[in-house]
């Protein structure tokens, strides 16, 4: 998923990194609390699995969540924000804020 822009501003590098639809919604799932790949699909009714992990592996590299493996029978993986990833939790509640405010406008 080879995301590019041509401006290297603060606001444009936060926007390569975390300024999609997905990534937000993924933030907004683990906000409360890591879930595994299973229950993150129920939170994020709509997205494929292809997608979902795509998503999942760009934001585990960029720093934005973390990937923990249990050792257990059977394997359990759950996912969590990371320091950086908690950061965007506050950024993803006033978007909510704001898209209740003025959902006329994007109604479609």
């Amino acid at each position: 998923m080879g995301r590019e822009h041509s401006q290297w501003t603060p606001l444009a590098r936060a926007l390569l990194a975390a300024g999609d639809h997905w990534t937000l919604l993924i933030v907004a799932a683990l906000a409360a609390e890591p879930l595994r790949l299973s229950e993150l699909r129920v939170h994020l009714p709509g997205i494929s699995a292809g997608v979902l992990d795509r998503h999942l592996q760009q934001m585990v590299e960029l720093g934005l969540i973390v990937r923990e493996r249990y050792r257990e029978l059977p394997p359990r993986v759950e996912y969590r924000l990371s320091p950086a990833g908690g950061e965007l939790v506050p950024v993803v509640a006033q978007l909510a804020r704001w898209g209740m405010r003025h959902a006329a406008l994007i109604e479609q």
